[in-house]
């Protein structure tokens, strides 16, 4: 399990969640997929849509959390046409989510809430 801090913005009340990086496969393999990106005149790093999606279906998996499976199902729809499909199937077959994955993938139009 891997530490995580949140940073609230008192005047938005947005957000940020910060996860100190481990030893776990995917925590590696997902920070060296990270992208730089500039916003709001900073550069800083995002996952990528496909790790996004790998994650939340992992943190689903022991509490089948509906806001996790509802995520990953948004981004899923967003990002359809550009997902490395073959490297989201790697690692939900290895965490278990496959399933759940191609359930969401397969979902016609808008992704639904859960």
């Amino acid at each position: 399990m891997t530490a995580r801090h949140v940073i609230t913005h008192p005047a938005t009340a947005f957000k940020i969640e910060l996860f100190l990086l481990t030893d776990d496969p995917h925590d590696q393999s997902r920070f060296a997929r990270r992208q730089r990106v500039h916003l709001e005149g900073c550069s800083t790093y995002l996952p990528t849509a496909e790790d996004v999606i790998i994650q939340k279906l992992r943190w689903s998996r022991g509490g089948k959390r509906a806001k996790d499976i509802s995520d990953a199902a948004e981004v899923i729809h967003v990002q359809r046409q550009g997902l490395d499909l073959p490297y989201i199937r790697l690692w939900t077959t290895r965490h278990g989510t496959v399933g759940l994955f191609e359930e969401l993938l397969n979902r016609p139009g808008p992704a639904c809430n859960e």
